[in-house]
């Protein structure tokens, strides 16, 4: 902000003041309040700097942690919900709690935005060959083993018919695609084969899920049988 009469500029952490008062968004004031001690000039800019370099440190702190599961628990502000997950993910990836936090959210999230943000990011715990990894996602390996733990025995029945919904028919599971990261989750599950099995041949499923249930079992039922056996399957 310029101020003529002083002819100096000032500045404000937005993200800090929204942070500290999350309902502001919504609710206001919006007269937004600027500190006069944050001068922005040659001589202060060594004191800006430092503070938004140390913006990430902030974000990774306890209070973060609890505010991004507070947003989560929102069940009435998709926005909250979104801002919660990104948040947890961003800096708090690397936290054991986050990932029972994330894997029982997943269960309970009606958003299709958000849902397929979740599987983004739980497809990270198995991992495939297309993945690009880089400084924004990986998830130190203790961690990761101790998600993925988590991950076989978090998501059942229920979640794998929610999982198969998201698969795009013009895609389906090949590299790339949002289905190769569910298939990715699924293969990665505790029964899974019998689960598949029991959803391929459910005739009360609807058809699509159906497809994809059977084509995933197949494709996981040949390395554990012989040729002749997954022929026969499919017969």
């Amino acid at each position: 902000m310029y101020n003529p009469i002083k002819d100096t500029i000032f500045w404000i952490d937005i993200k800090e003041l929204i942070f500290k008062k999350p309902d502001i968004v919504e609710n206001g004031s919006y007269n937004i309040p600027v500190p006069m001690e944050n001068i922005f000039s040659y001589d202060t800019f060594d004191s800006f700097y430092k503070h938004f370099i140390l913006y990430n440190d902030k974000m990774k702190d306890s209070e973060s942690f609890l505010n991004a599961v507070t947003n989560i628990s929102e069940i009435n502000d998709v926005e909250s919900q979104y801002i919660g997950v990104k948040n947890l993910f961003t800096y708090h990836r690397n936290k054991h709690a986050t990932w029972f936090i994330i894997l029982n959210y997943f269960k309970h999230c009606n958003d299709e935005n958000i849902k397929l943000n979740l599987i983004h990011i739980i497809s990270l715990i198995p991992g495939h060959g297309d993945i690009f990894w880089h400084k924004g996602n990986i998830i130190n390996e203790s961690t990761r083993k101790s998600a993925y733990e988590l991950l076989k025995k978090s998501l059942g029945e229920t979640e794998i018919r929610q999982l198969l919904k998201y698969i795009k028919e013009e895609e389906g599971i090949q590299r790339g695609s949002i289905g190769q990261s569910i298939y990715a989750i699924i293969d990665r599950l505790d029964n899974n084969l019998d689960l598949l099995k029991k959803i391929a041949f459910d005739k009360k499923t609807d058809e699509t899920s159906r497809f994809w249930s059977f084509l995933m079992y197949l494709y996981s039922f040949q390395f554990e049988h012989t040729t002749e056996h997954s022929i026969a399957l499919i017969n």
